[in-house]
């Protein structure tokens, strides 16, 4: 590992995560937790092709670069906690991503980018203020497990559902029921519709309720 990044690093973690999942290739893992930084670490580019998780969560961080894509085999990235408003144009680059935590940023505009991460398994959008999913979302359909975004505009989900309704089976349970929600029942997939026919209320509105 290059030395200016380990000097960057000198008051995080640098470490080869193969101790959780013994069985697991070794990679290199970067946390640089609740440090107070504004920019993106520039040295961490270094690390080229070995670099694979980067937890850069509770900093002030407003803008990633653009060569954050030269990371080419990164997976997991936690960007949680910052002051995120956007992701780079280029960002669908990082084609070997499989978790990304954007949980509390300031994003008001789901990044279209995202739709092209094709390995995508884990997606975290908590706490923005997104009000709409691009339908592009359900080439992901196949290959997303979870969907995260509860705490963004409360008709976020009747949106998702109704956008991109094959990734109803993605979204948490904490995603749906973290509070109240009424959804219009034409916006909901068939299946959903049926399922919840006995909760509409007098509006033929359904009520979720935790």
């Amino acid at each position: 590992i290059p030395d200016d990044v380990k000097r960057s690093c000198s008051q995080s973690t640098l470490m080869r995560d193969d101790t959780e999942y013994p069985s697991a290739k070794p990679c290199a893992l970067i946390t640089m937790r609740a440090l107070g930084i504004k920019e993106f670490p520039a040295p961490i580019l270094l690390l080229g092709n070995l670099l694979e998780e980067i937890d850069l969560s509770r900093n002030n961080i407003k803008v990633l670069p653009p060569s954050i894509s030269s990371l080419r085999k990164l997976k997991k990235l936690n960007l949680a906690y910052n002051k995120i408003e956007v992701l780079p144009n280029n960002f669908e680059e990082l084609q070997h991503l499989e978790v990304l935590n954007v949980d509390v940023n300031k994003m008001s505009i789901f990044p279209p980018q995202i739709c092209a991460l094709s390995n995508l398994k884990i997606l975290s959008f908590r706490f923005n203020t997104i009000k709409r999913i691009p339908k592009e979302l359900n080439r992901l359909s196949n290959v997303i497990e979870h969907v995260k975004l509860e705490g963004n505009s409360p008709s976020l989900m009747a949106n998702l559902l109704s956008t991109c309704p094959a990734l109803g089976s993605a979204l948490t349970e904490k995603s749906l029921f973290s509070k109240n929600y009424r959804f219009s029942a034409s916006a909901l997939p068939k299946m959903l519709d049926e399922a919840l026919g006995d909760k509409l209320d007098d509006e033929g509105v359904v009520v979720l309720r935790l």
